[in-house]
């Protein structure tokens, strides 16, 4: 699985991609043999325990930066390959520029685009505030899961139950949530998908300029 944020020469080189290198990615999957799934069909895969291809890769993008459509979406689009998108609704909701809209989410998920869950503030959810107990800080958290995928079941029509965690973060009792409430969730840590692996823990390769 592989991870993204900007697909853009102009935003931070931590968190970036250039559309030219993320072109060449895309070659390199193509020349290399490689199928490139849906999310959901990897993980449909992982819970029926069924085998996955040696040469699978799957395509996510975290935050919904405008880039992914300008940069990546024409690209995935062209060759007809499915991809995912991890949402953090309330810049969405804000209509940031830098964020795309809902109406762009609609047209991409028409178009092989899985939207899924990045929660609704891009909040540090291992940290408890000054002010929060375990119990009220586990229920902000759980605002944070469940308010964007109202937002996503709203504005789109249907939701996955899938989850990224912001900054790649979580704890045991964040993990119990999600687990709890349904999801598959997905961190920044390296390392190939397959059986036996927790399914509130998944781990994707953090694609940028820097290595």
């Amino acid at each position: 699985m592989l991870q993204y944020h900007h697909v853009d020469d102009k935003s931070p080189p931590s968190t970036s991609i250039s559309p030219e290198l993320f072109e060449k990615h895309l070659e390199y999957i193509e020349e290399n043999g490689f199928e490139v799934w849906s999310l959901p069909d990897v993980v449909e895969h992982l819970k029926a325990s069924k085998p996955l291809p040696d040469k699978v890769v799957s395509i996510t993008f975290d935050d919904a930066y405008r880039s992914i459509y300008q940069s990546a979406y024409p690209m995935l689009r062209d060759r007809g390959w499915p991809f995912t998108i991890f949402v953090a609704t309330q810049p969405v909701e804000q209509k940031l520029s830098s964020f795309i809209t809902w109406a762009e989410l609609k047209e991409m998920s028409k178009n092989g685009a899985t939207i899924a869950n990045h929660t609704h503030s891009h909040a540090h959810l291992v940290r408890q505030l000054a002010e929060e107990n375990t119990a009220t800080w586990l229920q902000r958290v759980r605002e944070e899961i469940t308010r964007p995928e109202r937002l996503i079941e709203k504005n789109l029509g249907k939701t996955e139950k899938l989850f990224a965690y912001p900054y790649g973060e979580y704890t045991a009792e964040v993990q119990a949530l999600l687990k709890e409430l349904g999801y598959t969730a997905f961190g920044q840590q390296s390392g190939a998908v397959g059986q036996d692996l927790d399914m509130t823990a998944l781990p994707r390769f953090p694609m940028t300029n820097v290595f």
